[in-house]
């Protein structure tokens, strides 16, 4: 009787699970196969990909028609959508790392990170606190806190090394053995905290502008984190929205810019970059077409997408020189 309302709805079984599905109009060809899939994707991820078919939310009733097999091959685009951005994630992470440790650690010494002069204020100063409260650290000291816990917890031989020969500064290795132990979110967070001039050393290489870059690496960052969880992407609304760079705002869609659709754009912009060819757009367009029920609007393309330059070059026949530009900006 304390007013609180707890959850109390009780656990299902799998032929429970699917009666549910039924009794909102699913049509089931093959119980077996659905049992199945039921049991290794589990009913709760399942029943997100039912959403896009429903014709109302409150009794879950699905449109007409609708069968386990569409559920399953939109699952199966999503699953297959974030592999993919994974594979980017991957290319532009490494480049990024070496970016960084290439262009400050000639320029500032090889543990520049531990230095608050190259960072911005407010990253390293220190907040204040009401008296009798516990001593608060910098945003940059809990930085170096968690380099000093990744280090820490690295199996890597070099990490190893550096720690056995008891090397100083102890648990701070040099920024090209750090950045390759560190997490895409703690080099996002790096970048981020940079004074301009600092961020520009690294933006350069890439030919876009420093703001924009702390932008697109904080969204991919968080979107990364989407797809190791393997959340929902295709459709979902996602935070952080990135600055498209200005030369390429043309094909951003203004109008929903939490949608997945201008991370997939920054996202080849910087890949085409790194990687010097456009194969990771050819594949997005291919796996998108090769899945012709998934809604592209839902994903936030707009409607004219497939009449635009990016994406033509995509296309394969034309995207050599010509499709340069669109990484300037």
């Amino acid at each position: 009787g304390d007013g609180r309302l707890y959850f109390n709805k009780p656990a299902t079984n799998i032929d429970e699970q699917l009666d549910l599905f039924k009794g909102r109009g699913l049509v089931v060809e093959d119980e077996e196969k659905a049992k199945y899939y039921l049991e290794f994707i589990g009913y709760f991820r399942f029943k997100g990909y039912a959403i896009p078919f429903q014709v109302d939310p409150q009794t879950h009733e699905l449109q007409e028609g609708t069968t386990f097999q569409d559920i399953l091959n939109l699952y199966i685009f999503d699953r297959k959508l974030r592999l993919h951005i994974m594979d980017a994630v991957e290319r532009i992470e490494v480049a990024l790392k070496s970016i960084l440790s290439n262009q400050l650690s000639t320029k500032l010494g090889c543990h520049w990170y531990m230095d608050q002069q190259y960072f911005v204020d407010e990253f390293t100063e220190i907040p204040e606190v009401e008296e009798g409260d516990a001593y608060e650290k910098s945003q940059h000291d809990k930085m170096l806190d968690k380099v000093k816990r990744e280090v820490s917890r690295s199996k890597s031989p070099f990490i190893q090394k550096y720690i056995g020969d008891q090397l100083e500064p102890l648990g701070f290795p040099p920024s090209w053995m750090m950045l390759e132990v560190s997490s895409f979110g703690l080099i996002s967070k790096i970048y981020k905290n940079l004074t301009h001039e600092h961020q520009k050393d690294v933006a350069k290489v890439l030919e876009i502008d420093a703001k924009v870059l702390a932008s697109c690496v904080q969204a991919i960052s968080v979107l990364r984190n989407t797809c190791a969880h393997h959340s929902i992407v295709w459709n979902a609304k996602h935070t952080f929205n990135p600055r498209v760079p200005r030369m390429s705002s043309i094909f951003a869609n203004h109008e929903q810019p939490d949608k997945v659709y201008n991370r997939l754009l920054v996202i080849t912009l910087l890949v085409e970059k790194i990687s010097g060819d456009s194969e990771w757009a050819v594949n997005l367009i291919k796996l998108i077409q090769g899945h012709s029920f998934v809604d592209m609007s839902a994903m936030g393309f707009p409607s004219s997408w497939n009449q635009m330059l990016l994406w033509r070059c995509s296309g394969g026949e034309s995207a050599s020189d010509n499709c340069r530009w669109l990484n300037h900006g």
